[in-house]
């Protein structure tokens, strides 16, 4: 009984605060300070580059996947310093987050750094 009254007594408060109505004896509402209804203007100075443009290639490919790989060892090596007694001490998800970790940011490292052709 107790439950199902303060489940109510906050579905009420919670209804009370989404829909906010003018209430009798509640002074009328002030304008907004910034009216939405006014159109926005559209900046249509994108430079888009076709499909047939040259991009230039960079190494993230060849930066993340050496990433990737340090990231592996540095998860494994301090997974063994910090859990030298423990059977499993949560190897796999370290595993995965130095994984995963590793291959973000060397394929962020190796975007920034430009192929020569």
């Amino acid at each position: 009984m107790r439950r199902n009254l303060i489940s109510a007594v906050l579905s009420a408060t919670l209804l009370s605060c989404v829909a906010a109505w003018q209430l009798s004896g509640q002074s009328p509402r002030l304008a907004p300070l910034f009216p939405t209804s006014q159109p926005v203007a559209v900046s249509t100075d994108i430079a888009l580059l076709p499909d047939s443009a040259p991009r230039t290639r960079t190494y993230w490919v060849e930066g993340a996947v050496i990433g990737a790989l340090g990231g592996l060892v540095l998860a494994n090596m301090l997974n063994g310093l910090s859990c030298e007694d423990s059977s499993e001490c949560g190897g796999g998800r370290a595993l995965f987050i130095g994984l995963f970790g590793g291959f973000v940011v060397g394929g962020l490292i190796g975007g920034g750094i430009k192929k020569e052709s």
